[in-house]
Parts: structure tokens; C-alpha cells; sequence
């Protein structure tokens, strides 16, 4: 199964490097995961500068069961209305089906989703100050406060830092089962 992990400009590496890790873990108990780094652009540059680069282009194409992890990023509007953004949302809009993907949105990154107009009835959530504008970009999602993370099945969205983490448990306790996620959830 591929793990497409989605890198935009001023991402937050929290966000990035806490599913990475998380992914690492999985892999360790047992998960086959391909983890892929991918971007429209050739070259990222974080939140504070950071500058990223050697990661793919985004895929003609998903698998089934494949999962696209979104993380989020400081500057919605850059990373999300620009270039890469709008690229970005295209390329979900043409190949994203929740009927066979799943994606994990961190923090911001369900903005994407939302954008791409993958939001249609889905009950979601994002960082706290950013409820009402989500509200905006896709008045037809179920916008939840003050929850952690929510998972509706083929889309599951966090609000910030760990969520992200409780996020990726629930879906290898569903990919694997509760031993597994687990064991994932106590590493040595």
C-alpha cells in the first residue's frame, strides 16, 4: 500500500514529521507501507524557511487502499490558493475517490481537501481558529469543534498537535486491528 505524504509550501514540520514517524513505527510492527514524499513543486520551503526538496511528483494515478496524508501549513492561503495549492486540489479532485482512498488531514491540510470539493457531507474538523473558515470554503461539511480528530471513514482530519498521532492509531487499528495499534502506540 502507498503512503502519499503530500508537501506544500510553508508546511509545518510538526506535521510533517510527526505521521512520518508514526508511519515509521507501523512499518516496524508489521505494516507494508510505501511511504512516498510528493509535491507539485520541485522545492518546499517550511514555515521557517526550511527549504525541501527530492520529493516525487504527484502520481498519475492511486491505488485502492492507498492513503494521501495532508499535512498542514502556516500560511493556508500560500500554501493552499497558490500555485501548488490549486494544483494540488485539481489533482485530488481527479484522483481521489473515497470510495477506495483514504486521506488523513493534519491541522490545515483538510483546506485541500475542502478545496478540492472532497468535503461534500463529511464530518471533519481543524485547528480551533480555523473552524469558521472551513465552514466557508465547504458550507457543506460537518464542521466539528472541539474534537481531537474525527474519523469518517475515508477522510480523517485532526486539529494540531498530537491528534495527528491519535489520527494515524485509529487508522492501523482499522487497517490491523487493536493489538496492532497497540503495540503502535507504545513503541520502545
Amino acid at each position: 500500500m502507498n503512503v502519499y505524504v503530500v508537501l506544500l509550501p510553508s508546511i509545518l514540520l510538526t506535521d510533517l514529521a510527526a505521521p512520518l514517524d508514526a508511519l515509521r513505527y507501523a512499518r516496524r510492527f508489521g505494516a507494508e507501507l510505501e511511504v512516498r514524499l510528493i509535491s507539485p513543486s520541485a522545492q518546499v520551503e517550511s514555515l521557517f524557511g526550511l527549504r525541501l526538496s527530492g520529493m516525487e511528483a504527484l502520481p498519475e494515478q492511486l491505488q485502492t487502499g492507498d492513503l494521501v496524508v495532508l499535512p498542514g501549513a502556516m500560511d493556508e492561503h500560500l500554501a493552499y490558493r497558490g500555485a501548488a495549492g490549486v494544483a494540488l486540489s485539481d489533482w485530488l479532485r481527479e484522483r481521489f475517490d473515497p470510495q477506495v482512498h483514504q486521506a488523513l488531514c493534519i491541522c490545515s491540510g483538510v483546506f485541500l481537501l475542502a478545496q478540492a470539493g472532497l468535503l461534500e457531507q463529511v464530518k471533519c474538523t481543524t485547528h480551533h481558529e480555523l473552524t469558521d473558515e472551513l465552514r466557508q470554503w465547504s458550507p457543506s461539511a460537518d464542521v466539528l469543534e472541539n474534537r481531537a480528530f474525527v474519523d469518517d471513514g475515508a477522510i480523517l482530519s485532526s486539529a494540531g498537535l498530537p491528534p495527528p498521532l491519535a489520527s494515524i492509531l485509529s487508522w492501523f487499528a482499522r487497517r490491523s486491528g487493536p493489538g496492532s495499534a497497540r503495540k503502535l502506540a507504545r513503541p520502545p
